[in-house]
């Protein structure tokens, strides 16, 4: 595995993937109000992204973020470790909040490497969890706080280009009192959060490779993996498993509601029912 590797990574290197490219450039940014009475302008470092918030609009560029009111007025900008996760801003409660959350007087931030908590007013670090890879943020009815994240090492940023086929990152999901940024519990084997209802926390794996027929190809590689679903319900006061379902097969599509879940393939539809306790 280890020549593997080796040959892989000499491969990659060849193609010229050994390179990592940074933009540091200085860009000009304007923000203006929706009724044009108020705007904001300034200069960022490396390549702005807009997150807008209840009551603030979060600017990220290279390792750092300038939050604003609505009143495109500056509150106060922080540095961070590492860049911002990249996504669309997801505020969605039912499928995963982030990169930034605005939460009861705190402003969440995932970085490629570390999750922050600043008071929303002053801009003062209450703490910081180091983990790579945040996917996506949720919250129970309790306002506890639960994170899909990775088992990624902060050795696999400085050598991002590099591949590791005997430490490939796993997914890992935390549950963390958002208060003081404690680990309350840790489940690296149940894949990551799909959906967080009331009590019910379901995480998902699955595995869909692409069909050959399809695509037209019968090239093997010897690497594939065959395809399934594996769905958990897990226990949120301790992240132990409650129950498991499992199929050697990959659906298109899977929706939860209340104690049913839905699975639809491509030429059927399975609707799944479990136990309310």
């Amino acid at each position: 595995m280890e020549l593997a590797g080796d040959m892989l990574n000499e491969m990659h290197r060849e193609m010229g993937g050994d390179k990592v490219t940074e933009n540091l450039s200085r860009y000009e940014v304007t923000l203006q109000s929706p009724d044009g009475k108020d705007s904001w302008t300034g200069e960022v470092t490396g390549p702005p992204e807009l997150y807008p918030l209840n009551t603030v609009l979060v600017l990220a560029s290279s390792k750092s973020i300038l939050v604003l009111d609505k009143s495109l007025k500056k509150k106060w900008q922080a540095s961070l470790s590492y860049d911002v996760t990249s996504g669309p801003g997801e505020q969605d409660e039912l499928t995963g909040l982030g990169p930034c959350v605005e939460r009861k007087g705190t402003l969440l931030v995932a970085d490629q490497g570390m999750l922050s908590a600043f008071d929303l007013g002053t801009g003062k670090v209450r703490w910081r969890l180091p983990t790579v890879g945040i996917f996506s943020m949720f919250f129970d009815t309790e306002e506890m706080l639960y994170l899909n994240t990775t088992t990624a090492t902060h050795d696999s940023l400085k050598f991002s280009k590099q591949i590791n086929i005997m430490q490939m990152p796993g997914a890992v999901v935390l549950k963390v009192n958002p208060a003081n940024g404690e680990v309350l519990w840790r489940n690296d084997t149940a894949g990551m959060i799909g959906r967080l209802t009331g009590k019910y926390i379901f995480t998902m794996a699955s595995n869909d490779p692409i069909d050959e027929e399809i695509e037209g190809t019968s090239f093997q590689t010897g690497f594939e993996k065959p395809p399934f679903i594996r769905i958990r319900r897990l226990n949120p006061k301790n992240g132990r498993e409650v129950w498991e379902h499992f199929q050697q097969r990959a659906p298109l599509d899977v929706q939860f509601e209340d104690n049913y879940i839905r699975l639809v393939f491509r030429k059927e539809v399975q609707v799944l029912k479990f136990a309310k306790f």
